[in-house]
């Protein structure tokens, strides 16, 4: 979700007739392919197969209701598993933002109301036995909501969690303790326990090391990764050391800083550094080597391009996230807007875009960045505008070698293969899904609404779903966050031509250079 923003109401265009096809109380088709073959680098990698989606999952116009889960029923490769409303009830949204999947663990960082709630905070489920059916564990209550965008991540062992929260959030999200403390180190050892183990307060300093004084701005983005041994939360930019004492206490303490305007991911290369991806908002993209997280050096930068006159056209762009993929010799970069475009005269499709990062290999402490070029581009097959938000791109995953995933707002989400160069300059749709189950919160809660109104003047309205995070779980099985109805979970069905009944690999879901 950014920062500021203004949408009104959404015009899309109607379902593509005469594909539809009702199975089992949810759309889905089989597959139609195309194949041609592909080579890279002179040996065959995978065929340049592509497959035809069988509907429009983005109905809008006349008779439909975006709020009601009975209209969306949309599925294609995917079926619904099992969906945790939490304690939402009619008048209490207790959705979720942002998720962390490690170690067998699935982390939520989980919205509440505007007051007191009893599910805002932090939730964990076990996905270790029956990935397709996860079990609620322990939750971690704080009053008010999280909010930020991808504000939660866990250590590789499930061990510690961060949690960022912000006083006032573009959803209207209000949390009274985030004008004192803006995220949590918290314990979460005990699964049934998770306990508080460190604070970051407003200063930029935390109870376990109050010299650090530089001002923290925001904790709208938080990214947890293990470097050379020692796990490190980026807090959007800001970099601190999660300390483990041999009495089992851990703290935060502040390590080094890298520039960032909205999301960023940390990932491992297969040359053993790490790369820290920014995403900018209205300032593009950012690579900066932080394998010495003490001392980062930028290593590349991308933008739109002619994005100024790309805007006066088409209203503007939202550079959202960044996250990376090393395919054969090739890193694959891909870069996602979300766009909340007002004007619908001004207004285009939300894209994501895949670009060339080989050149970031080479790069050098004391070098000049390089500049990243673009390789192909992607928006909804149905063009559906971004206007209202509604059917924007958000967070992605990149996994399993080369595969996506990414969430899209009340689009759902989709699937693409990248793991053929075929296939970057014109990304393949594999699976997508649109579904809501059980039934949605009546009404926006009347002080959400009006400090939304207030702040950013989003427009947001109750929609089923509303998908704003995915996490990638063994063999393709798919987890959800949704604002308003909790965490969905979708496993692949036997057509699906990655993970379905033909599939002769184990897929981690994980992004690891050379882990399937």
């Amino acid at each position: 979700m950014p920062p500021g923003g203004s949408v009104e109401a959404m015009r899309a265009f109607p379902l593509l007739a005469g594909t539809l096809l009702l199975l089992a109380g949810c759309m889905s088709a089989s597959n139609t392919s195309s194949t041609t073959g592909a080579s890279h680098g002179g040996a065959v990698v995978y065929p340049d197969e592509r497959y035809t989606a069988p509907f429009d999952s983005m109905p809008d116009g006349a008779g439909h209701d975006h709020a009601d889960p009975g209209q969306h029923k949309f599925l294609w490769n995917y079926a619904f598993s099992a969906r945790d409303p939490l304690m939402a009830n009619a008048a209490n949204a207790a959705g979720i933002h942002a998720m962390d999947l490690q170690n067998g663990w699935l982390f939520g960082a989980v919205y509440g109301s505007h007051t007191v709630s009893v599910d805002g905070g932090m939730q964990i489920w076990d996905v270790h036995s029956d990935p397709a059916h996860p079990k609620e564990m322990g939750r971690w209550i704080i009053p008010g909501s999280v909010g930020g965008d991808r504000s939660i991540g866990a250590t590789p062992d499930g061990d510690y969690v961060v949690l960022g929260t912000e006083y006032v959030d573009c959803l209207g999200h209000i949390n009274p303790a985030g004008a004192a403390f803006t995220a949590y180190l918290l314990d979460t050892r005990n699964k049934n326990q998770p306990l508080v183990a460190d604070v970051l307060l407003a200063s930029g300093g935390t109870l376990g090391d109050p010299t650090n004084n530089r001002l923290h701005s925001s904790t709208h983005s938080v990214f947890v990764h293990r470097i050379n041994g020692l796990d490190y939360a980026f807090i959007f930019g800001d970099i601190y050391q999660i300390v483990r004492a041999e009495d089992g206490t851990a703290k935060l303490v502040a390590s080094g800083t890298v520039s960032t305007g909205h999301d960023l991911y940390v990932r491992d290369t297969p040359w053993n550094t790490t790369w820290s991806l920014s995403a900018n908002g209205g300032g593009g993209v950012s690579v900066v080597d932080v394998t010495d997280p003490s001392k980062p050096f930028d290593i590349g930068t991308w933008d739109i391009p002619n994005r100024t006159e790309l805007e006066a056209k088409n209203g503007g762009y939202y550079v959202h996230t960044v996250d990376v993929a090393f395919i054969g010799d090739q890193t694959l970069v891909v870069v996602a807007s979300e766009d909340f475009v007002p004007d619908p005269q001004h207004t285009h499709p939300s894209p994501f875009w895949v670009l060339d990062g080989n050149a970031l290999k080479s790069v050098q402490r004391g070098s000049e960045p390089i500049q990243m070029t673009q390789l192909g581009e992607w928006h909804n097959p149905g063009n559906h505008s971004a206007l209202n938000i509604r059917f924007s791109l958000h967070n992605q995953r990149l996994h399993d070698g080369g595969l996506m995933t990414i969430s899209s707002y009340h689009a759902g989400w989709f699937q693409f293969d990248l793991r053929n160069p075929a296939f970057w300059s014109n990304p393949s749709l594999i699976a997508m899904g649109a579904y809501a189950d059980g039934a949605a919160p009546v009404t926006i809660d009347p002080v959400e609404s009006t400090v939304e109104n207030q702040l950013c003047k989003l427009g947001v309205t109750v929609d089923a779903p509303e998908q704003m995070d995915v996490a990638v779980g063994p063999n393709g099985v798919l987890y959800l966050a949704d604002v308003f109805m909790g965490l969905y979970t979708f496993t692949p069905t036997a057509d699906h031509p990655i993970y379905g009944s033909h599939r002769t690999l184990e897929y981690s879901g994980q992004n690891t250079p050379g882990l399937l």
